[in-house]
């Protein structure tokens, strides 16, 4: 018999109501393998004007689209007819520049003072003209999760720290960028695009509905994704770039990275996972089954002693899943 035990406080259970995919893969010493396989490390995307916490997230009752900021009078060459490659030179100088060296901690204060982030505000209000639908799915979700884990961040710059859980739910739900014509929060990128338009977040029911022209944004759901995404949090996987032609690659990384913290008790049967498999362990399981998640964690773990271990607790059929606690802590 499988069980799954989960340990958190109240606010913590709730978490997965908004859940926006949050980043943080372990020990700082741990990760440095997979961050040569990676061309940038972080993504920082924000924008112009600084709403004091005060007021910033308590008075906003409507989306908030941070790249209708300001006209775009971008000098650069080439506009909408390389802005891909734009952007991934402008956000490769954020990575660089105001992210650690394991793509989990951001200088925000440095950030939204630098030129490289006036640079970056000047491509990004050129995604209101993009069309992503015209992208492969491959390419599609690289670029979607780039600009997400950017939003996350332009937001954050913006509003400030969210002070309360109602602040959180309000930056994922309200916090958006204007792509293509299209108003896409981070809810919606997250569980519209991301997730293959599924219930999530601040939507309890699919986020496109029948009818939505966002709905043919929505991508085949792909697990891996939620090791990839950073709301903003401690324990968010780290922020990378992620290429199209190498996505497939890149997410297995970011998948084994951040499974190397999961913790194994073999006398008790017991495996402690990370949170975001209790969250959205319907993405892996549709029943959530203990058994169904554990399995497919197994081919993720890099370490070879940890999946024996893993294995042997599944042969076993008694075995107990338990879920690691999150920590919320803004990543500055």
């Amino acid at each position: 018999m499988a069980v799954i035990r989960i340990f958190a406080p109240l606010y913590i259970l709730l978490e997965f109501v908004t859940i926006a995919q949050c980043f943080s893969v372990g020990s700082a010493g741990s990760n440095n393998r997979y961050l040569s396989s990676f061309v940038g490390i972080s993504a920082p995307y924000l924008f112009e004007r600084k709403i004091s916490t005060s007021t910033a997230l308590g008075a906003q009752a409507s989306n908030l689209v941070l790249n209708e900021v300001q006209a775009c009078e971008d000098d650069s060459e080439g506009g909408l007819s390389d802005l891909d490659q734009q952007l991934r030179i402008s956000i490769d100088n954020l990575y660089a520049n105001f992210l650690d060296d394991m793509g989990e901690k951001v200088d925000y204060d440095a950030l939204s003072k630098s030129e490289e982030f006036e640079d970056y505000k000047k491509k990004a209000a050129l995604l209101e003209s993009f069309d992503s639908s015209a992208l492969s799915e491959d390419f599609r979700k690289a670029f979607f999760l780039n600009i997400y884990n950017c939003l996350v961040i332009h937001g954050l710059v913006e509003l400030g720290e969210p002070k309360t859980w109602d602040d959180r739910l309000k930056l994922y739900s309200t916090v958006s960028y204007k792509i293509g014509g299209l108003v896409l929060t981070l809810d919606d990128i997250e569980h519209g695009v991301l997730r293959g338009n599924r219930a999530g977040g601040s939507h309890k029911e699919v986020p496109f509905p029948e009818g939505d022209p966002r709905a043919g944004l929505a991508l085949t759901l792909d697990p891996r994704i939620h090791f990839a995404l950073n709301c903003g949090a401690v324990s968010c996987p780290p922020i990378r770039f992620y290429e199209g032609e190498e996505i497939d690659d890149q997410l297995d990384l970011s998948t084994e990275a951040y499974l190397e913290d999961i913790e194994i008790e073999e006398h008790l049967s017991t495996v402690r996972l990370p949170k975001l498999l209790d969250w959205y362990g319907s993405d892996v399981s549709s029943t959530k089954s203990p058994e169904e998640i554990l399995e497919w964690v197994v081919p993720f773990l890099y370490e070879e002693e940890k999946a024996e271990a893993v294995k042997k607790i599944l042969k076993s059929g008694d075995l107990i899943v338990d879920f690691l606690p999150y920590n919320w802590d803004l990543n500055d």
